[in-house]
């Protein structure tokens, strides 16, 4: 298989407002190859699904 099953650029997540807020991701990029398994592993409440 070629080409990219999953494919994101650019992403930034921002928790809180204003002076509270907290960055989590800025400019973060990824691409998942077609054919390949990716896991996102972390404890309870790390925010794995936000």
């Amino acid at each position: 298989m070629t080409g990219a099953a999953m494919e994101a650029r650019g992403l930034t997540m921002t928790y809180g407002r204003r002076r509270g807020a907290h960055t989590a991701l800025d400019g973060c990029s990824f691409r998942l190859p077609a054919g390949r398994v990716c896991a996102l592993v972390g404890p309870n409440g790390a925010g794995k699904s936000t």
